[in-house]
């Protein structure tokens, strides 16, 4: 059993099991993480060809369409993380540089660079990479996030959307990404939650079918707001703002009644008690 990356502990309590994976909480500090991630992608990796193969087996229609076989630029992605872009609009100076791990088809990048900034990418998959420099002229560059991609302090703002749950360790990603920085620059850090609603019935009902979704072999850590905030802070990171649910952003669409009225409100309800996904927004301290 691994070792606690936040805490050290190397006791740990079983939260769930399937044939796939194990998953487990420290008791000392709470972190959720699979118990052997590698074996887990091992197993994945022997049934499909690639991730993309996965996730379609999954039917999971947003992550299929970022497959390489159905590569298209699709501004509804963009819609889900407009607040994120809109907030780094505002942070970032004009003609300021952010860089986006784990960048995809690159809509948030291409946006970003419309309005003003210097933009630069990461994206381990080789075909959504070529798409992001070959159709949309953006500076991707295909492969994993590492120390020596960039020079230090080369960027006002870093992002990592849906890409920490992912990682081996993500107290060492965030201080390859402190190294990156600026002065007072900026990370955005968006993930999955170990409170969601499905998982937090799960918990309560020990109903497996509920969590087919979330605990799955990709997912590497399952956070809260309480761990991702400590993580930042070990990571060398000032938090600004962690911000929980944001429903009316991911799920309003057109309907005005959802996006003004009911959504706002499932997510006050969510930021108050920590339900759903969680946002971090962070300085270099």
């Amino acid at each position: 059993m691994k070792a606690c990356v936040f805490c050290g502990e190397v006791t740990a309590n079983r939260v769930f099991a399937n044939e796939q994976l194990e998953v487990l909480q420290c008791p000392g500090c709470c972190l959720v993480y699979q118990a052997d991630y590698a074996a887990a992608l091992a197993k994945m990796n022997a049934k499909y060809h690639s991730i993309e193969e996965y996730y379609e087996h999954r039917r999971d229609e947003h992550l299929r369409n970022d497959s390489a076989k159905d590569i298209t630029f699709d501004s509804e992605r963009l819609r889900r993380s407009i607040d994120i872009h809109n907030y780094l609009l505002e942070m970032v100076p004009p003609g300021g540089s952010v860089l986006d791990v784990g960048s995809g088809v690159g809509e948030f990048l291409y946006s970003l660079g419309q309005n003003g900034l210097q933009v630069a990418g990461v994206e381990p998959d080789e075909h959504i990479a070529s798409y992001s420099r070959d159709r949309l002229g953006l500076p991707v560059i295909t492969g994993m996030y590492h120390e020596h991609l960039y020079q230090p302090e080369s960027f006002d703002a870093i992002t990592f959307i849906q890409v920490l749950e992912h990682v081996e360790n993500p107290i060492a990603t965030l201080r390859i990404a402190h190294k990156h920085l600026r002065p007072d620059g900026l990370i955005v850090v968006d993930v999955p939650s170990y409170n969601n609603p499905r998982i937090l019935t799960y918990r309560l009902t020990r109903q497996s079918r509920l969590v087919q979704t979330d605990f799955i072999p990709p997912h590497n850590y399952y956070y809260t707001r309480g761990s991702i905030t400590r993580i930042a802070v070990r990571a060398g990171f000032q938090p600004l703002r962690v911000l929980t649910g944001r429903y009316s952003i991911k799920y309003s669409g057109k309907n005005k009644l959802l996006r003004n009225v009911l959504l706002p409100t499932v997510d006050r309800v969510a930021n108050r008690f920590g339900i759903g996904g969680i946002t971090l927004y962070a300085r270099k301290a």
